[in-house]
């Protein structure tokens, strides 16, 4: 259990929590050309479409199942997700929330009387330290079994949006 948690321990770390950066990607100034001179990508069938997904073995985080990545207009990184077994999930949860700033969350508990709730689902909203342009993202469903953390780039923060609301 202790190497499960130092590895994701290291992979959530890569993600500096004065920037958009995780693993070894800056949102908004990494290129796909450098992505795709410098890792190796799997196809993966979605739709019976062949998607390019980035090889996860290379990252050294045996815990990491997928990686996804989005693009804008100039061909920047706009966003990454990362999927995981959702029995990951109180341990990532932990980490992000000490990384980062914690600003909503949806969630649905199982409640128990001789043993700690437990959630079945959840949808945890953060930003980064210094509220940039970043959003972190944690969905869980106990039911699935797939956790997903996504690293979004948005132009707006969550401070802002609450300012306009």
């Amino acid at each position: 259990m202790k190497k499960v948690f130092l590895s994701l321990v290291v992979m959530v770390n890569f993600a500096f929590a004065q920037q958009c950066t995780v693993l070894d990607f800056s949102l908004k100034t990494t290129d796909v050309r450098g992505i795709f001179e410098k890792y190796k990508f799997v196809e993966k069938q979605l739709g019976g479409f062949a998607v390019p997904r980035l090889e996860p073995k290379q990252f050294k985080v045996k815990e990491l199942k997928e990686i996804e990545l989005g693009w804008d207009d100039d061909y920047l990184l706009e966003y990454v997700t990362l999927h995981f077994n959702s029995w990951y999930f109180e341990e990532i949860k932990k980490t992000l929330d000490e990384k980062y700033v914690l600003k909503r969350k949806d969630v649905l508990k199982e409640t128990y009387v001789f043993k700690k709730d437990r959630y079945r689902y959840g949808y945890f909203y953060y930003m980064t330290k210094d509220k940039r342009d970043c959003e972190i993202h944690l969905s869980y469903d106990k039911n699935s079994d797939l956790l997903t953390i996504d690293y979004i780039w948005v132009q707006k923060s969550f401070t802002d949006l609450e300012k306009m609301l």
